[in-house]
């Protein structure tokens, strides 16, 4: 198993103090830049005499904050309900509770312990079962994991044809969605610390995942001959600081519901296909240890791009979630930009991946907060 992570003797004393907000300039050569390493940052100081005025996402958001009533109403009040209309949804799966009910009552399955959703319902168990359902919420398949441990993290390709299984024992599984076991990996990462976090990327050859030792692993799947294996390659040691979640940034996730809000103009065609092009030559994943966030690229290196400071209560986990929203230049032009929203205890941050498109084909891409807020 290769470690890519680079040795703190290694940096030297302008990286350690560099400021957190950086410019990347992309062009058809590689990334410009000295990095920092992953556990560089997660053991430095931060000073926050350096922290930027946060700006306000919209002029609504700008209204919210200087609102002082407003404060003072939880996040479900009828006034907030009123002012900006329903945010959030909630939607019970009746049929494929009542089918995992009746698994629970008949065969001993075990509680449901971890959950993907995709245009398929995978549910894991804690004795080892994994049912899948269709969008329909129908059972499709059940799987028995060969260890029986509790399953701990799931996850689907954008195809939906491929399902990554991880368990309390730290076996990684991969079946294609009729059931079939296509991958076994018993040797990915340190024996005995559970799978946490275990995530396709776009990139359908690899896939990230973190264990309970809070380290962080690649892995590149490979089929040489009609032998299929897997290779890892670990991103971080957790003897550095453990890190508690981690969020790939999946493009094609989004992209298909985007063109059916901003129809098929040649102007939206071609902005998607130039973020594609720069998300999956670098393919971006955002990670988050107890006391930071930060944003890497994991290929054509490990590079990382962006750190900010997590200074709530340590008893509250980090949460971290990708989104690609519409927003609006300054010259009244719609354009789609990759965020990525990290909450904590009472506290959420918003960051953008700013690029821009311009006639000579240069990307420019910077990561910035734009919005924060503790209620």
């Amino acid at each position: 198993m290769e470690n890519l992570s680079i040795n703190l003797d290694d940096l030297d004393d302008e990286l350690l103090e560099a400021e957190n907000n950086f410019d990347l300039i992309i062009s058809s050569q590689q990334i410009k830049l000295e990095e920092p390493t992953i556990e560089s940052i997660l053991n430095e100081d931060y000073d926050s005499d350096n922290d930027e005025i946060l700006k306000s996402l919209t002029n609504s958001f700008g209204k919210f904050e200087s609102d002082q009533k407003t404060r003072t109403h939880s996040l479900n009040s009828q006034h907030l309900k009123d002012k900006n209309g329903i945010i959030c949804k909630q939607t019970f799966l009746r049929q494929a509770s009542s089918q995992l009910k009746t698994a629970i009552d008949r065969s001993d399955a075990g509680l449901p312990t971890a959950m993907e959703i995709s245009s398929l319902i995978a549910i894991g168990t804690s004795r080892g079962l994994v049912l899948l359902f269709d969008s329909a919420q129908i059972l499709k398949l059940y799987i028995t994991s060969e260890s029986k441990d509790a399953i701990s993290a799931l996850s689907l390709n954008n195809q939906c044809d491929r399902l990554l299984v991880g368990d309390s024992s730290g076996l990684i599984l991969m079946y294609d969605t009729n059931g079939k076991l296509l991958r076994k990996i018993v040797d990915a990462h340190p024996a005995g610390n559970a799978i946490l976090n275990l995530k396709f990327t776009d990139d359908s050859k690899l896939a990230v995942f973190s264990d309970s030792g809070g380290s962080v692993f690649m892995l590149e799947f490979k089929r040489v001959l009609g032998v299929r294996s897997a290779d890892s390659q670990c991103l971080f040691s957790g003897s550095r600081g453990e890190v508690c979640h981690i969020e790939p940034l999946r493009f094609e996730k989004f992209s298909e519901s985007l063109l059916e809000k901003l129809g098929s103009k040649n102007s939206v065609k071609k902005n998607l296909d130039h973020l594609q092009a720069l998300l999956s030559k670098y393919s971006f994943l955002a990670m988050a240890s107890f006391t930071k966030m930060f944003i890497v690229a994991l290929k054509p290196k490990l590079t990382v791009l962006f750190t900010f400071p997590l200074n709530t209560p340590l008893k509250h986990l980090p949460i971290l979630e990708w989104q690609l929203v519409i927003l609006q230049s300054d010259e009244s032009k719609r354009y789609i930009s990759p965020m990525l929203t990290c909450a904590r205890d009472s506290s959420i941050h918003f960051f953008q991946l700013n690029y821009f498109f311009d006639s000579n084909e240069d990307l420019t891409k910077q990561f910035r907060i734009i919005y924060s807020k503790t209620y």
